[in-house]
């Protein structure tokens, strides 16, 4: 039971350390117009407007290893045992669902991003529990 808590909270720290180095660095490759607070709702949604598709490309691809890397860190730090990898796997599509809600996105970013936190998990139990390990 113990291994299980703490395979959550790995894979929550982990996922969530990859993420944030994953927009930073999209965030050096592609940074906000001058003058833009991203806590500022309005300037938030006049800089997605004008985002270029690179740096949306680079959100999908940190949500997407993110989530890879916190499953496969609490599945593999309770021991192989799926169901901590699914836990972590279901905060990171609420993560998810909660900025599509909060942050304005265009279809096919929410398609992309939606379709991408569901895949990782999957991916990650089924690389690295118990059950594909035998």
């Amino acid at each position: 039971m113990l291994r299980n808590v703490l395979g959550v909270i790995a894979g929550i720290v982990v996922g969530i350390a990859v993420v944030s180095a994953i927009e930073f660095a999209g965030h050096q490759i592609y940074p906000p117009p001058p003058g833009i607070d991203p806590m500022d709702p309005e300037d938030l949604k006049a800089w997605l407007e004008v985002m270029p598709i690179g740096a949306m490309v680079a959100v999908l691809i940190a949500h997407a290893v993110g989530s890879f890397a916190g499953t496969s860190a609490a599945v593999l730090a309770a021991q192989r045992r799926a169901l901590p990898g699914w836990i972590v796997g279901a905060v990171f599509l609420a993560f998810t669902v909660m900025n599509l809600f909060m942050i304005p996105s265009p279809p096919w970013f929410i398609a992309a991003d939606l379709a991408l936190v569901v895949l990782a998990p999957v991916l990650a139990v089924r690389l690295f529990s118990r059950r594909a390990a035998a």
